[in-house]
């Protein structure tokens, strides 16, 4: 089966021009999702096309006992988008809350590193 090739020429969504738009190659690498990049200096925007994503039967039938214990959703579309981004909100709160464990750690190991933070934030 062929991959679908993502088109470059396109509109950019912000700047509205047509364009070759470039890829984010390490966005790529790192997700296989292709992020595009507008190439007007001025805009520079980045964006996504549309992504059709297929879900194994196991994880609609589980989605669907899900939404019918919760309610309130009008269709698998709408409860996975909430799902992905209460999963991204999770993971951001996790990161920053490692760098911060990190920080304190590095503080209790070094009680200078404090008083050179602190005087910092005096400048």
């Amino acid at each position: 089966m062929a991959k679908n090739e993502v088109k470059l020429k396109t509109d950019c969504p912000k700047c509205e021009t047509e364009n070759i738009m470039e890829i984010d190659k390490d966005t790529k690498v790192a997700s296989n999702i292709t992020i595009l990049i507008c190439p007007v200096e001025e805009c520079e925007h980045r964006f996504a096309k549309d992504q059709s994503v297929k879900l194994s039967s196991t994880i609609v039938i589980e989605a669907a006992d899900c939404m019918e214990s919760l309610g309130g959703y009008s269709s698998l579309g709408e409860f996975v988008r909430e799902c992905v981004r209460a999963r991204i909100q999770f993971l951001s709160h996790q990161k920053a809350a490692t760098g911060m464990s990190n920080l304190m750690g590095m503080m209790a190991d070094d009680p200078e590193l404090m008083r050179v933070l602190l005087e910092g934030d005096e400048e």
